[in-house]
């Protein structure tokens, strides 16, 4: 089974082709079953640069975006469908232009089957795989 990888991701440009993102995953794993804390924070004084800690450790800095700008909370699982996933995340919270750290206040969930998003609150949520059966269907052609 492979260790899962801490990770941020960030969009250069447009952000509407696969090639405008850019993946730091080279600085920490974690063991499964266990809980990291993720802040993604622009650096007031500047103007487009970000930095990403996790468990009070910068990890990485970049200059992408000017602030205010759109922040993703995801999952992701790569390879294959049949993959596990069951991550909660909680607390998920943004800091205002008065440096005020507030909940997410919108409801933009999504999600693709077989996994689901389980919705506490706008700023309390599971993501996870269900429980999927094969089943095998006859296939009959008449000619």
């Amino acid at each position: 089974m492979a260790i899962p990888t801490q990770y941020v991701e960030y969009c250069l440009n447009s952000c509407l082709f696969q090639s405008d993102y850019v993946i730091n995953d080279i600085f920490a794993t974690q063991s499964w079953g266990t809980t990291v804390d993720y802040l993604i924070e622009w650096i007031p004084g500047t103007i487009n640069r970000w930095c990403a800690y996790t468990n009070g450790i910068q990890r990485n800095c970049v200059e992408v975006r000017n602030a205010p700008s759109d922040v993703q909370v995801k999952s992701e699982v790569h390879v294959s469908p049949f993959n596990q996933l069951d991550t909660t995340f909680n607390p998920v919270r943004y800091k205002g232009s008065d440096m005020v750290w507030r909940d997410f206040s919108q409801n933009s969930f999504s999600w693709n089957f077989p996994y689901q998003t389980l919705i506490f609150s706008n700023s309390n949520f599971r993501n996870y795989r269900l429980d999927t059966y094969e089943i095998y269907l006859p296939y009959v052609v008449n000619e």
